[in-house]
C-alpha cells in the first residue's frame, strides 16, 4: 500500500508546510521491488505495449532481455498485472519439475504424488480438483502440457533470472521443446511463457535451441536516458514532496549510468538520510547524497568487491587507463573508438590506437563489450561496475558535456579497491586503509595513502555516530586530494584485534580530534584505554588535540582535556547551533586539521 510520507509531514506539519498528503518515499524508490506504480515506470511505454501484446497473442512468447538494473521485472511486472499470471525466480537448482511445479502451484492447483497426497490431503480434497496426482516422482512436459490445456483460463508463467539457470536438457531443453509444444498447438491451450533474463540476445538467454527461437518475441531493454531519469526524479519529488538540490539530481543521473535501479537505490538512500537529520525541512542535499552512496555500497556492492579487485588488479597500465575513461564519461563511449579515443591521447600520452588496442584486451578479458544491438558503444560487461566505482569515489562531477580535467583524472589515478569484502559497517567507509590487497589502478607509487597523507585519529563515542558522519563529509574533499587521512574505528576489519588496531593508528596520527559528548565522557574504554594513549602521544610524540564540544557535558570536570584549546566553546554546543553557524564549526576544524598535518614534525 502507498502511503503518506509520516516523517515528512510531521515535520511539514511543524513549519506550516505540506498541505497535501505525500506518498511515502519508500514507497517511490523501491530498489528491492518492482515499481509499484505504472506512473513510476517512465521511459518503457514502447516495451510495455510490446510485452502486452506479445502475451495477449496466442503462440507468442515474449522474451525480455538486458542488463541488469534496467528494470526488466518491473517491466513485465506491469506487462501482466491484472491477467492470472506466475512468477519464479530461477536459480541454478532450479529443475522442469521444481519451477512448473511453483508455477502451477501459485494459480491454486497442487501437484503432489499419491505418497504425498496422503501425507497433507484427504482423498476428498484430492478429488475436488484443486489437487493434481503424479503418477510418477516428477512433473515432466507432456503431464504439464495436459494440465495447462485443461484449464479455461489465460495462464501466464513468468521465469525471471532466466539466466542462472544451467544449461542442459533440464531444464533448459524441456522448457524449449515445451515452448515448440505450446505454439505449435497454439489453438488448445491459453498458456504464455514469459522469459526473463540478462543476455544480449535470445539465442545468448535460451540457450541453443533454434527451434523455439521462431516462437519467442525479443524485447530488449536498453538502460534509460538521463531525460527518462531526469522525468522519474520530477514524478518522484511531486509525489513525495521531497526535493533533490539540482547538484544532487545531476548526480543521480550521472551516477546511475542509465540503470533505474541505480537511481532508486541511490533515491531511497539519500532521502533516508536526509528524513533522519533533526533539521530536515523536505530538500535532499549534497552531504546527504554523499553519505548515501557509503550505505548503498555497503548494502549492495559487498559481495561483489573482491571480485571487482581482482579484475582489476591483473589489468595493464594502458587497461587501466580504458577503464578510468569509462568511469569519467556518461554512460559509455559513443563513439567510434578511433574518434573517443583522440581526446585521451593528448590527455594521458597514449595514442588512439594503444587505447583501441587495450579496449580490444578488456573485450577478450570479458571485462568490456563493444557494440549494443548494432552500436559502438563501449560498456562495462557488468553494469554494476561503473555505477560502483563512481559512487565510491565521486570524482567525476563536471557536466556531462565536458571532459573531465586533468585533476579529475589524477583523482581517479589514485583510486584504490579493497580485495577482501568486509562484513562489518567499516566497509569501505575509507578505501585507502593501508592494509594487505589493494589495487591500484594507476597511483605513481605504491606508497598508501595514509603514510602520504597526515593521519586524524578520530575518538568518539557510538552514541554520537551522526556527527562523525557529519565530520567525515567536510573532511572528505582534503581526504580526495591526499591532505588527510581521517581514521576512526569503523576501518577496523572483523576478525582483527582491534584493541592493537586502535593503538596503532594513534602511534600513526598527527592530530586527535575528539567528538566531546556526555556518552563520550561516561565511556569506560574512551577514559580509562583510548584517552590516556592519546594524551601520552600529545605529551611525547607531539600530536595535536582538538577536542570539538558536540552536546553539553563536565568537560570542564577534566582537566587533562579542558587545557587543550577547544574547537567552539563548551557553552555553545555543535547541538545546539543553527546550521549555518555549526557548518563554519566544521570548516574551522577542518582548516586547523589541515594546518596541523602540514607542519613539520
Amino acid at each position: 500500500m502507498y502511503g503518506p510520507n509520516r516523517s515528512f509531514r510531521r515535520q511539514a506539519a511543524a513549519s506550516g508546510h505540506g498541505k497535501r498528503m505525500s506518498w511515502d518515499f519508500r514507497s517511490v524508490f523501491t530498489p528491492n521491488a518492482p515499481v509499484g506504480e505504472l506512473g513510476l515506470l517512465i521511459g518503457r511505454e514502447q516495451q510495455l505495449r510490446a510485452v502486452r501484446d506479445a502475451v495477449d497473442s496466442r503462440g507468442a512468447h515474449p522474451t525480455v532481455i538486458g542488463w541488469r538494473g534496467v528494470g526488466k521485472t518491473s517491466l513485465v511486472h506491469h506487462a501482466c498485472k491484472g491477467r492470472l499470471h506466475a512468477r519464479i525466480n530461477c536459480s541454478q537448482d532450479s529443475t522442469f519439475d521444481s519451477l512448473m511445479k511453483a508455477a502451477l502451484n501459485s494459480t491454486g492447483l497442487s501437484v503432489l504424488t499419491d505418497q504425498e497426497i496422503g501425507r497433507t490431503w484427504s482423498l476428498d480434497e484430492a478429488e475436488s480438483g484443486r489437487c493434481v496426482r503424479l503418477k510418477g516422482a516428477r512433473l515432466n512436459m507432456r503431464l504439464f502440457y495436459e494440465i495447462v490445456a485443461s484449464l479455461d483460463v489465460p495462464l501466464t508463467i513468468v521465469l525471471d533470472e532466466y539466466d542462472r539457470l544451467p544449461r542442459g536438457d533440464d531444464p533448459k531443453g524441456l522448457i524449449g521443446d515445451l515452448v515448440k509444444a505450446l505454439s505449435d498447438h497454439a489453438d488448445e491451450h491459453q498458456c504464455t511463457l514469459v522469459f526473463v533474463g540478462i543476455a544480449r540476445s535470445v539465442s545468448m538467454l535460451l540457450g541453443a535451441h533454434d527451434s523455439i527461437h521462431r516462437q519467442v518475441e525479443e524485447i530488449w531493454l536498453p538502460p534509460l536516458t538521463d531525460t527518462h531519469l531526469g522525468n522519474f526524479l520530477s514524478e518522484a519529488e511531486r509525489l513525495t514532496e521531497i526535493a533533490f538540490d539540482a547538484p544532487v539530481r545531476d548526480e543521480l543521473i550521472q551516477a546511475s549510468r542509465g540503470l533505474p535501479y541505480v537511481t532508486h537505490l541511490l533515491g531511497k538512500e539519500s532521502a533516508l538520510v536526509a528524513t533522519e537529520r533533526s533539521d530536515f525541512r523536505g530538500r535532499v542535499t549534497e552531504q546527504d547524497l554523499e553519505q548515501a552512496k557509503r550505505r548503498a555500497i555497503r548494502k549492495v556492492y559487498g559481495n561483489h568487491l573482491a571480485r571487482f579487485s581482482k579484475e582489476l588488479g591483473a589489468l595493464s597500465e594502458k587497461e587501466k587507463h580504458v577503464i578510468r575513461c569509462l568511469v569519467s564519461v556518461h554512460h559509455a563511449i559513443r563513439e567510434p573508438l578511433t574518434s573517443a579515443t583522440k581526446v585521451n591521447a593528448d590527455q594521458r600520452g597514449l595514442t588512439a590506437e594503444e587505447f583501441t588496442e587495450a579496449t580490444h584486451t578488456l573485450v577478450r578479458k570479458k571485462l568490456l563489450y563493444l557494440g549494443e544491438k548494432g552500436s559502438a558503444d563501449v560498456r562495462f560487461a557488468d553494469p554494476l561496475l561503473g555505477p560502483l566505482l563512481r559512487m565510491r569515489f565521486g570524482a567525476f562531477r563536471t557536466a556531462k558535456t565536458k571532459a573531465p580535467n586533468d585533476r579529475q583524472m589524477d583523482l581517479f589515478a589514485a583510486l584504490r579497491l579493497d580485495a577482501t569484502p568486509q562484513p562489518t559497517e567499516a566497509l569501505y567507509e575509507d578505501a585507502d586503509a593501508g592494509v594487505g590487497g589493494v589495487v591500484d589502478l594507476g597511483a605513481e607509487d605504491a606508497t598508501s595513502s595514509s603514510q602520504r597523507a597526515g593521519r586524524v585519529f578520530v575518538s568518539y563515542s557510538h552514541k554520537d555516530r551522526r556527527w562523525l558522519e557529519q565530520l567525515r563529509i567536510h573532511l572528505k574533499p582534503l581526504e580526495r586530494d591526499n591532505l588527510v587521512d581521517m581514521w576512526d574505528d569503523t576501518r577496523i576489519r572483523a576478525g582483527n584485534d582491534w584493541r592493537a588496531e586502535i593503538a596503532g593508528a594513534i602511534r600513526g596520527a598527527r592530530v586527535a580530534v575528539l567528538l566531546i559528548t556526555a556518552d563520550f565522557l561516561a565511556s569506560e574504554f574512551v577514559t580509562t584505554d583510548e584517552l590516556p594513549r592519546l594524551l601520552l602521544a600529545a605529551e611525547r610524540g607531539g600530536m595535536v588535540i582538538l577536542p570539538v564540544i558536540v552536546g553539553a557535558s563536565h568537560f570542564e570536570h577534566f582537566p587533562a582535556l579542558a587545557r587543550f584549546q577547544t574547537a567552539n566553546s563548551p557553552a555553545n554546543p555543535l547541538n545546539g547551533m543553527r546550521i549555518p553557524e555549526r557548518e563554519r564549526v566544521f570548516v574551522e576544524i577542518g582548516r586547523q586539521i589541515l594546518a596541523a598535518v602540514s607542519e613539520d614534525v
